[in-house]
């Protein structure tokens, strides 16, 4: 998210990270949630094969978890080394000054969202 988009419309970023948050819980639903949310976005969102997102997402199922949703530091760390490692990135970068936390730790919605998978995609 854009530092002015945040600064001037923290409730739309709010709204935002609330409906990721949703996001995340109802794809803890299980297997069949994370198989669907695959296909979809494969197909209409990444352009990826779906077939490789499904694997990713339940190779093993715990693998991807989406609770908490703040970002911990150790884990960005990490990714800044593997990054660094394999020539992605030239230097690390203080976790302060790339993450904000502050709308994921205030994310207002609890519940997933009521959607079943199975639905025929078009």
């Amino acid at each position: 998210m854009r530092q002015d988009v945040i600064d001037s419309r923290p409730e739309v970023v709010q709204t935002l990270v609330d409906g990721i948050a949703r996001s995340g819980l109802w794809l803890e639903g299980g297997k069949a949630y994370r198989e669907y949310a695959a296909e979809f976005v494969g197909r209409y969102y990444f352009n990826q094969p779906p077939a490789l997102l499904k694997w990713a997402l339940t190779k093993p199922l715990d693998r991807v978890m989406y609770s908490p949703l703040t970002p911990r530091q150790p884990d960005f760390e990490l990714v800044q080394d593997l990054m660094i490692e394999s020539g992605v990135l030239e230097k690390k970068m203080p976790f302060a000054e790339y993450v904000d936390v502050q709308f994921a730790e205030r994310a207002q919605i609890q519940t997933a969202w009521k959607f079943e998978p199975g639905a025929e995609l078009r």
